[in-house]
């Protein structure tokens, strides 16, 4: 059943400048100029003609918008609600993200949904970190560059469709984003080009090089950490695969992303990109090797002390710590073990007696499942608000 948007206020939303850019980015030529606005045809629906108003404030603005939605839904094919949508944001590149659960359509778990979203915004950011810093990182640094801040703080998420769950992220491009960066230019000297799009690009490559990795290995072709090592260049990151993994949620919910370019900066059409659920467990056991392959330098992890073996004098004690990387954007609990000098080993001890709080900084290396902190350069004990 088709529904029509009769809502007035909806309806005089978008200006003609928004209806002239969807209408030249979907084959629709101006053939006459009026002094009240502009009379449009299109060669694929040569019996439809759109006439569109000069300025949103003229009388009976709303209605002629009306009359612009109900000939392009019927060209189109498609609803006027997804059509408005469209309208609203032509001028900035949008991700679709579908998942597609069992159950009721149009529905998610709230738990799932909660946490498929948190997995979009690493990805995003991932995305964001990769453009910014320009060279391949098996695993990006915890400090963020500033114009990554700046993009996600621009990039806004619009609501669900109606009758399939579909998160759509909204990202900054051209005049709408505040992030430019210099660029050599063909002449030799500096072009500033958008954050946004860039920012969007490497999204869209390094998901496309995911995908096309996680395929590869459910067919058995070869080996994760050979496959995605390779895709790295590409923008393949631990954290890409990470937040891809947790966009599924913790029920492993099979999804479907889609790229759609600004019209204002368009690109060709990109077709979707669907990972199925052993594509995503593929995706989960890649991060876990991609971060295994680097030791993350000078971290400082902040916890309690929660075990201690030392099983000679002559030995070096060992130490587990429960706690926090500070620095840590998600503030993820994890657990460290650590190799102690005699003194350092008698602090922990004391420390883990007595409850306090003990920060030591090194390089985190993982071995297998579990994080170690080798190299390690200070061990404190927090004693009241300063470190003993």
């Amino acid at each position: 059943m088709d529904v029509h948007i009769t809502d007035a206020e909806a309806l005089a939303g978008r200006s003609p400048d928004d209806w002239t850019l969807y209408l030249e980015a979907n084959g629709w030529e101006v053939f006459e100029r009026q002094p009240g606005g502009t009379e449009w045809s299109n060669v694929s629906a040569p019996d439809d003609a759109i006439w569109l108003p000069k300025n949103a404030r003229m009388r009976g603005y709303a209605a002629r918008v009306g009359d612009i939605l109900k000939v392009l839904a019927n060209v189109e094919r498609r609803s006027e609600r997804d059509i408005l949508f469209d309208v609203t944001h032509a001028a900035f590149d949008m991700q679709r993200i579908q998942l597609l659960p069992d159950g009721t359509p149009g529905t998610v778990r709230l738990s799932d949904g909660a946490e498929s979203l948190d997995g979009i915004r690493k990805w995003v950011i991932s995305g964001a970190t990769s453009a910014a810093l320009g060279d391949p990182y098996l695993v990006h640094p915890n400090r963020r560059p500033a114009e990554v801040q700046t993009f996600i703080r621009e990039t806004r998420l619009a609501a669900p469709a109606e009758g399939s769950f579909v998160w759509h992220v909204v990202t900054p491009v051209g005049r709408h984003g505040q992030t430019t960066f210099p660029m050599p230019d063909e002449s030799g000297g500096e072009a500033h080009l958008d954050f946004g799009r860039r920012a969007t690009l490497a999204l869209y490559r390094a998901t496309l090089a995911a995908k096309g990795a996680a395929e590869t290995v459910t067919a058995g072709e070869d080996a994760i950490a050979e496959v995605f090592a390779a895709q790295v260049a590409e923008g393949v990151s631990a954290n890409l695969c990470e937040g891809l993994v947790e966009a599924a949620s913790e029920s492993v919910v099979p999804y479907v992303v889609n790229f759609g370019w600004s019209r204002t900066h368009r690109r060709p059409r990109s077709e979707p990109i669907r990972f199925e659920q052993d594509e995503i467990y593929v995706l989960s056991d890649a991060a876990r090797e991609l971060r295994s392959r680097v030791p993350q330098r000078d971290a400082t992890a902040r916890g309690y002390v929660v075990r201690l073996v030392r099983e000679s004098k002559l030995r070096p004690g060992e130490i587990t710590l429960a706690g926090v990387i500070e620095d840590d954007p998600e503030e993820r609990m994890g657990h460290f073990w650590m190799e102690l000098p005699d003194e350092d080993y008698a602090r922990a001890s004391d420390a883990h007696l007595s409850g306090k709080l003990v920060r030591a900084t090194g390089d985190v290396q993982r071995v297998g499942n579990r994080r170690r902190l080798v190299n390690l350069r200070r061990f404190v004990v927090e004693v009241a608000g300063t470190s003993d």
